[in-house]
């Protein structure tokens, strides 16, 4: 028997909160979640008191979404819960169905995922939540010789696609490329932006075809004279240096919500524990009122300029109130 998707909330609106705040999205809100945030705003989607959802089978939340997508012209999908990281089995088929499409989620970072999101943000819980405490999973940076997230099994869809992401995330913060083979194997592949191919180690190129192809369609011998040019020996040293350093996944986001002056420091404490870089994080103030957002938010707003992230409104309050479906 086909397991049912639990669903609390399906419905077309603008992402009102932080790095795509105003772009149009198809919201799927998935039921249940393994925190009880005190101020939480949907606790129909997990709370035993108000609990509401729906059940669909694949095929049925699949039609739905693509009849919300043509009517709606929208392209771009949005998780969120609850705690959407309890559904990642439904999320993949969702996302392998949908190939298309832009997929963002909203997550707590409890729970760990491989699935290769456009973008993920990050609302880790302050004390201010009053739930229980937990370690983010989700992390800012990857290492590129992480053996944990090298050598993925090529059988394995979902971990390919999240490895090969990393790669490229990894590249472009270090002006390299990720090279895709016929038959690519499971150790890092990059290059830089050239016209031809070059592999990180000499132990590498036995994994690849003899000859790759140039862009003026001439073949290069690869394996015989890859190590007689100089350039090419140098730029292949420094692909080496970089293959041991951290990368920043520019797809993560970190928001933390504010009531008070004290969970500011809170959220910076957090963000020095796990390295996260302030560029990637937004304040955003606690509310489900309009008039508390305005308030809290326009000291707020000061205190992100005066410590250098950025600030996020709950745009969605501002327009509509605490409505559901909008």
């Amino acid at each position: 028997m086909e397991k049912l998707i639990s669903v609390s909330d399906l419905f077309f609106s603008i992402q009102g909160e932080g790095k795509n705040i105003g772009k149009p999205f198809i919201f799927i809100r998935f039921a249940l979640c393994n925190l009880s945030c005190d101020w939480c705003d949907t606790k129909y989607s997990w709370h035993k008191d108000f609990l509401d959802f729906k059940t669909y089978t694949l095929s049925e939340l699949l039609k739905n979404i693509e009849n919300l997508s043509r009517e709606k012209h929208c392209r771009n999908i949005l998780f969120t819960g609850g705690e959407p990281l309890l559904h990642q089995d439904a999320i993949r088929k969702i996302m392998n169905a949908l190939p298309t499409y832009f997929f963002e989620i909203e997550t707590n970072g409890s729970i760990e995922t491989e699935l290769p999101f456009d973008q993920i943000n990050v609302s880790f819980k302050l004390k201010n939540a009053k739930t229980r405490t937990y370690t983010l999973k989700i992390l800012p940076f990857i290492q590129s010789n992480d053996s944990s997230k090298g050598n993925p099994d090529k059988g394995n869809p979902d971990k390919y696609a999240y490895y090969c992401k990393l790669q490229n995330s990894a590249a472009n913060a270090s002006d390299l490329l990720t090279v895709s083979f016929s038959d690519t194997p499971s150790s890092v592949v990059q290059r830089f932006r050239s016209n031809f191919a070059i592999f990180v180690t000499k132990s590498y190129l036995s994994g690849f075809p003899k000859y790759v192809q140039q862009n003026d369609g001439q073949s290069r011998d690869v394996q015989n004279k890859f190590f007689q040019d100089k350039n090419i020996q140098n730029r292949n040293h420094q692909i080496d240096d970089i293959r041991h350093k951290n990368f920043l996944r520019k797809n993560v986001s970190y928001k933390f919500v504010i009531s008070h002056e004290n969970d500011i420091l809170e959220a910076l404490n957090i963000c020095e524990q796990y390295k996260i870089p302030l560029k990637n994080v937004y304040l955003m103030p606690e509310g489900i009122r309009k008039e508390a957002v305005l308030e809290r938010g326009k000291w707020l707003k000061k205190r992100c300029r005066g410590i250098g992230v950025q600030f996020t409104p709950r745009l969605h309050i501002l327009l509509w109130g605490n409505k559901r479906g909008v």
